[in-house]
């Protein structure tokens, strides 16, 4: 018991403060901040990697224009060689020469002039000189423009090539990751997709009519359409709609627009696109449903779908049920009989939406 007491007694040593060492702190900071300055060079590296492919482009393009300057210069040197020398031609000297000849009993004398043998000369170095020239100059155009070509045919090569080994690191990727049959539809329906819709957008008008007792549905759908690779492809243009005896459809209009031009009329049920090229699409259908009290409906895309948003304006004594539990979505209220769905993530082929509008049941007041 007397050790115990004891040891109550005994006296516990302080703790001792510990004062953080000066030179350490600023070690530390100058640490961080060579830190900081080996991240961001890293980030201008990163950066100025695009602009020098920029810039070996500009070089490229100067070298062209110097050597087709230079080459110019020699076509007009010569041509210039070749003008002068024929002026030069023009003035020659004369030799006079007197000959004599017996003609019977007398003697008959001719005089001739020759040519200096020198401006023979003059005149074929003057013909062959302005030839080269002007053929070098011809040579010149036909050679530009010829490089030209095999530099956009090279570089849309090499884009093909680009695309083709992206999509093939990809593939090699989500083998190992994911199912084979999946893969395949993967594969079809997203990587090897020819076309890209973008910008999409779905507009919901609903009316009730009081006398047919009918719901309409007028829907107008706009996209953006991109053909993504070096070849011409035919996008579907029609609308499958299954009719039944309560719902009839009647297609409004057709339209496409092409280059930021106006929307033209396109009967055909086929669009024809150009490689990389990009166009706007609109449809309008309208829809009339025979159930009194409701009308429910689907749409799904048989193509993938960016950017998609849906415009509702419905009646003011009826709500409407929006279904999408696969797609995330936002909804604004802008107000009581209109509505602004905006989908945040892509919608793949098959997926949609189903959608319903009822009407609002009367409050019915008993005494």
């Amino acid at each position: 018991m007397s050790k115990h007491k004891n040891h109550k007694k005994s006296k516990q040593p302080k703790p001792t403060k510990v004062e953080p060492i000066k030179q350490n702190t600023t070690e530390s900071k100058e640490n961080e901040q060579i830190k900081k300055e080996t991240v961001e060079s890293k980030a201008t590296d990163t950066k100025v990697a695009p602009h020098s492919t920029d810039t070996q482009d500009e070089n490229d393009k100067s070298s062209i224009k110097l050597s087709t300057i230079i080459y110019i210069t020699i076509a007009i040197f010569f041509i210039a060689i070749g003008i002068i020398l024929k002026i030069h031609t023009n003035e020659y000297n004369l030799t006079n020469h007197t000959t004599e000849k017996i003609v019977g009993h007398s003697i008959e004398t001719q005089n001739f002039y020759t040519i200096d043998p020198t401006n023979n000369i003059m005149v074929i170095l003057s013909e062959s000189s302005f030839t080269f020239g002007i053929t070098f100059f011809i040579t010149i155009f036909f050679v530009s423009s010829f490089e030209k070509r095999e530099k956009v045919a090279f570089k849309e090569e090499i884009k093909a090539i680009q695309t083709k080994t992206a999509q093939n690191a990809f593939l090699s990727l989500f083998k190992t990751l994911i199912d084979p049959s999946y893969l395949s539809v993967i594969e079809n329906d997203i990587i090897r997709c020819p076309l890209i819709r973008s910008n999409a957008r779905w507009q919901y008008k609903i009316t009730f009519d009081t006398a047919t007792k009918n719901f309409t549905l007028n829907r107008t759908i706009t996209y953006s359409l991109k053909n993504v690779t070096t070849e011409i492809h035919n996008e579907s243009f029609s609308i499958k709609c299954l009719e039944n005896d309560y719902m009839s459809l009647k297609v409004l209009q057709k339209k496409i627009r092409r280059n930021s031009s106006d929307y033209s009329d396109h009967n055909s049920d086929d669009i024809e696109i150009k490689a990389n090229e990009t166009l706007d699409v609109l449809l309008c259908f309208e829809q009339t449903f025979k159930t009194p009290d409701f009308l429910y409906e689907t749409h799904f895309t048989r193509f993938p779908l960016i950017n998609l948003e849906l415009d509702v304006t419905l009646p003011s004594n009826c709500n409407f049920n929006l279904s999408a539990a696969t797609l995330e979505h936002d909804c604004i209220k802008i107000a009581e009989d209109h509505y602004l769905y905006k989908f945040k993530s892509a919608i793949l082929k098959g997926q949609g939406i189903e959608f319903s509008c009822e009407r609002k049941k009367e409050s019915s007041t008993s005494t």
